[in-house]
């Protein structure tokens, strides 16, 4: 596998990154069976409660934009909310990139380069690769296929005219933006998320494929795009653990003394 050592803006672009959605084609649907999707919607929703609260998983990013372009293997732990820690790894298994977020500050460390760089996501140079919308608060749920936490409004409603589900128009509580998400209610799953601004304009696409699991199931395939950035990001994923149980220290990564410290603004 092609191994690309990133510099920090790549694996900030790489993981919270990442062309221009356009709603697919869909036809309009009877009273009586946007209550039957709307229903099993909820249920999928409801169902957020037996997922479990972290996992950990072995993952193969890859990035491709007019910027750059590469692969990177490593292990990605994650906790709701917002927690998550990736660790990139050389051919040998050696770590050489380590970035980790509580979504309030952030920590990246290029082994390489002897450098360590911090600072809060609000940071300018944190937010500038950061898909317009995107809520570090809540990354845990775009990984996992799921929607925030949150009270949800459901507005229209349409299938899909390549039999993949239905869309439906979703707006949760205190959010400044809108939703259209991609739902199969045959398996309860999210197969697309594509979240608008209120002008209607899209501002980041994710997709979700080969997932797996019976109470849970979790994507094996996440594919994001966003206006921001003409491109592309794809995360694999080969999950270790779903039930796993990992605390705040488990996200901890300290710098070495060694290294240059580099505070982000």
């Amino acid at each position: 596998m092609k191994f690309l050592l990133v510099p920090f803006c790549c694996v900030i672009a790489a993981f919270l990154f990442a062309g221009c959605a356009v709603l697919p084609d869909s036809v309009p649907i009877q009273a009586d069976e946007r209550q039957v999707v709307i229903s099993s919607f909820k249920e999928m929703v409801a169902s957020q409660g037996e997922c479990g609260c972290c996992f950990d998983a072995n993952a193969t990013v890859s990035l491709h934009s007019f910027m750059f372009s590469g692969t990177i293997d490593g292990y990605l732990l994650a906790r709701a909310s917002s927690s998550f820690k990736f660790i990139g790894v050389n051919p040998l298994g050696q770590p050489t990139v380590i970035l980790t977020t509580d979504g309030t500050a952030f920590r990246y460390i290029a082994v390489s380069e002897a450098k360590g760089y911090e600072g809060k996501v609000s940071a300018e140079a944190f937010k500038r690769f950061a898909p317009e919308g995107f809520d570090p608060e809540y990354g845990y749920y775009w990984f996992i296929g799921r929607l925030r936490p949150g009270r949800i409004s459901i507005g229209e409603i349409t299938r899909s005219t390549q039999g993949e589900g239905y869309w439906l128009e979703v707006r949760i509580e205190n959010s400044q933006t809108v939703s259209q998400v991609l739902f199969d209610p045959e398996k309860s799953i999210i197969l697309r998320h594509i979240l608008f601004n209120d002008q209607g304009s899209a501002l980041m696409d994710v997709r979700y494929e080969r997932y797996a699991g019976d109470t849970c199931p979790l994507p094996g395939k996440v594919i994001v795009e966003s206006r921001q950035q003409n491109g592309s990001l794809t995360i694999f994923l080969k999950y270790n653990q779903q039930d796993v149980r990992l605390s705040e220290k488990d996200f901890t990564v300290n710098i070495p003394k060694r290294f240059e410290r580099v505070t982000v603004k």
